[in-house]
């Protein structure tokens, strides 16, 4: 018995209803010890509300022109700036903080002639720029080198210092590329808009040259999100995607899982349409993805439904979806496709790196986001995607095994060759050493001990002698550190002036510390008074400068110089990540 609504192919029975269809055949800036005073006008600053998971330090690495060097003086002025606000480590979404404006009003362009001249003979060394959404590298020599002709010398020197960058094309948002320190920086002439002024609509740019061809193409700025990505594939020759439906599918069928969904590709799938009849799909033929939402879509990749079909399904079913699948889309218009018909999940474009974590602060570059949509509250990234070209992008596993510890996923493809990653790396280190946080007596004889200085703890120190004085007094150190001539004493208890001037006249130096003081600053006048190297703020260690992709890992803590670079911080860190910064940067962490 034939049905005509139903497409050539499907057969009805009274007991089934069967579709028959051939099966588809990835630097570290020292913290300074000191910092210049910055004196801010009211009229230079500007308001910032805070995002979700946004920490100080990201936002400041957003602000225009702040290069990661500069970061500790930055944070220096906003906490001056902010009073009010009594720890940066936990501002919360919602929150408004003051930030200097970046901006200088009336402020001279330079000639592009002179900026160029500037590029080959007075640049040296280099600045880390994080690219912004929309960007191409025609567009950053315009707008932060300030140079607007003859920009073939600046495209050459730009990659040059950059060697992973293979198509000005194809630069992703938060992608950290090297510029020329010496060169001229864009300085664009605008008006510094006062605390109250209403926000100024961004301005609409004029068309830009293509680096490679020469032709005006669009500014990215005036195009909608799918325009650009269709130009960018267009300049690159990736207009069709050149993976095979099985290779975009293993891809999908990644990503679901890392969502707890499902793919299913072989066998049949049922669906009852009564109690005497069901419909049976071939899954090799139509594919049935499962979100754990509830979320049914059949995946029709070689248009066998028709729209009868697919309004039967919708008004018997309402959270099963057919559909189409055409042999050009991409991976990304797959998912497009899919989650446009999910309750629950989006996909967007990434306009920012993801912060992952904290602490230590964890960024990581990003091209789409899967975000999980709730009323009530922000939406939850749960994956990032990233799409790589050469193997130098693909992120080390301790950065996508510390994402997986703070519940985010992070799913890398080439659109070339499918899944990428990269081989497990297995990190053979110690547990990481915890010093005692009190008292402060046994926490700076630990990390003294620890760097492998002679520290007697509970040393006894003779004040008065009996030939000297006629009497004999020893009072009881908590540590005692004898480098060469100087001898250090801490003490964690108040002593007579008379015993002080004492022991400074037989040549001791005193720390006094206490145990109600925070443990960083114990071990700041333990190390400053014992000469010991270090250097306390907020440091942050970037992959570009290991050669892999440009995620960064950041954290405040004391930064000490013995044998090797360690770092004492308060918080537990992640083996992996443990494991990485000790192979890329020979960087120990100690926490108390």
């Amino acid at each position: 018995m034939r049905h005509s609504f139903l497409p050539a192919g499907v057969c009805v029975i009274l007991s089934a209803m069967t579709f028959c269809f051939q099966a588809i055949s990835a630097q570290e800036d020292s913290a300074q010890l000191t910092f210049r005073k910055t004196a801010v006008s009211k009229k230079s600053v500007q308001v910032h509300t805070v995002r979700e998971n946004e920490a100080i330090y990201g936002i400041i690495r957003n602000l225009p022109g702040v290069a990661e060097k500069d970061i500790p003086r930055y944070f220096q002025i906003i906490r001056a700036l902010n009073p009010q606000v009594k720890n940066w480590d936990k501002i919360y979404p919602g929150q408004k903080i003051t930030l200097p404006s970046t901006s200088s009003a009336g402020a001279r362009k330079e000639e592009s002639a002179a900026a160029t001249e500037g590029l080959s003979s007075g640049a040296s060394g280099y600045r880390n720029y994080r690219v912004k959404k929309g960007e191409y590298l025609i567009r950053i020599v315009h707008r932060e080198l300030n140079i607007h002709s003859n920009t073939q010398q600046a495209m050459l020197k730009i990659k040059e210092m950059n060697p992973s960058i293979r198509d000005a094309n194809l630069l992703y948002p938060g992608q950290i590329i090297r510029l020329p320190k010496g060169s001229i920086q864009a300085k664009t002439v605008v008006s510094t808009p006062q605390m109250d002024d209403p926000p100024h609509a961004p301005a609409t740019l004029p068309e830009e040259q293509s680096a490679q061809t020469g032709e005006a193409r669009p500014s990215a700025a005036m195009m909608p999100e799918d325009s650009l990505a269709q130009t960018e594939k267009a300049a690159s020759g990736k207009m069709s995607s050149p993976l095979s439906s099985g290779t975009k599918l293993e891809i999908i069928r990644h990503i679901v899982t890392q969502m707890q969904g499902t793919l299913t590709t072989k066998g049949n799938y049922y669906l009852p349409v009564s109690k005497t009849a069901q419909l049976t799909i071939d899954c090799s033929a139509i594919p049935v993805l499962e979100l754990n939402d509830q979320t049914t879509v059949f995946l029709d990749m070689k248009n066998r439904s028709d729209v009868p079909l697919r309004k039967l399904i919708g008004s018997r079913w309402k959270n099963w979806h057919i559909v189409k699948i055409d042999a050009k889309d991409d991976v990304i218009v797959m998912l497009k496709k899919i989650f446009e018909k999910s309750k629950s999940y989006e996909l967007i474009r990434a306009e920012k790196p993801l912060a992952v974590g904290s602490p230590p602060d964890v960024e990581i570059p990003v091209d789409w986001l899967i975000n999980r949509k709730t009323a009530a509250q922000p939406p939850k990234t749960v994956q990032g995607l990233r799409l790589v070209y050469h193997n130098q992008d693909v992120l080390p596993p301790a950065i996508t095994h510390f994402a997986r510890a703070n519940s985010l996923a992070i799913t890398e493809f080439s659109p070339r060759t499918g899944l990428a990653g990269r081989p497990e790396e297995l990190y053979h280190l110690s547990p990481m050493t915890v010093l005692p946080k009190s008292p402060a007596g046994e926490l700076g004889h630990a990390l003294l001990s620890y760097l492998k200085l002679p520290a007697e703890k509970d040393a006894e120190i003779r004040v008065f002698n009996l030939e000297k004085d006629g009497f004999n007094l020893s009072i009881k150190a908590d540590i005692l550190l004898a480098r060469g001539e100087k001898k250090t004493v801490v003490l964690s208890r108040t002593l007579p002036e008379e015993f002080i001037h004492v022991l400074r006249k037989s040549g001791y130096e005193l720390i006094f510390v206490s145990d109600q003081d925070n443990p960083a600053t114990t071990l700041e006048k333990i190390l400053r008074g014992g000469n010991v190297p270090f250097a306390s703020g907020y440091f942050l260690f970037s992959g570009t400068d290991k050669n892999q992709p440009p995620y960064t890992i950041g954290f405040q803590g004391i930064k000490v110089k013995a044998d090797r670079d360690i770092y004492v911080v308060n918080f537990d860190v992640h083996p992996d990540l443990l494991g990485l910064l000790k192979e890329a940067w020979s960087a120990t962490l100690v926490r108390y």
